[in-house]
């Protein structure tokens, strides 16, 4: 789904800073009060929390992405742009699609099939978007930047948002 080749790609562009300020526009953009004079230094302060002075964390970013990506994959059904976004970080930050695959099979174990299934799906449908979007780009390095994946993503998956608990589709 993801060649060997387009992920050391997608590696040598990316850069666990950069991906702050496009999290920042992800989080905001579906909820513009978050965006508002008043929100925007509490949701940055958050993500400060959760990203910034890094050195200072008892996590590595291997260990906070995996986390998130966790807790994603339960509270939204292993559906959504965010979940797509923290698979593309996890890759990033060196997990191997097998060890995230494994992860997403130890969650279903607590959190059912269903969740298994959407995962999986999800997470297929990153890695060949991401196969696609480097093959595509791989002698425009700058289009395999954090930003643009982060925005090739939120776009791919439009549509694909986690449905509120006990709904049924």
């Amino acid at each position: 789904m993801l060649s060997q080749k387009n992920l050391q790609a997608l590696r040598a562009q990316f850069s666990d800073d950069a991906m702050v300020q496009p999290t920042l526009e992800a989080l905001t953009k579906p909820f513009p009060a978050a965006a508002t004079p008043y929100e925007k230094p509490y949701v940055e302060a958050l993500l400060g929390v959760l990203f910034g002075n890094r050195s200072q964390s008892a996590l590595t970013s291997r260990e906070r992405e995996m986390t998130i990506t966790t807790v994603l994959a339960v509270n939204h059904r292993g559906q959504g742009p965010f979940l797509g976004i923290h698979l593309y970080w996890s890759l990033m930050v060196g997990w191997s699609p097998e060890q995230i695959s494994e992860q997403l099979l130890v969650i279903s174990i607590y959190n059912g099939i269903d969740t298994l299934s959407a995962s999986f799906k999800t997470f297929g449908t990153l890695l060949t978007q991401l196969d696609k979007w480097t093959s595509d780009n791989i002698s425009q390095p700058e289009n395999l930047k954090a930003s643009a994946i982060v925005g090739q993503i939120l776009t791919g998956f439009a549509g694909n948002a986690p449905q509120p608990p006990g709904s049924t589709s």
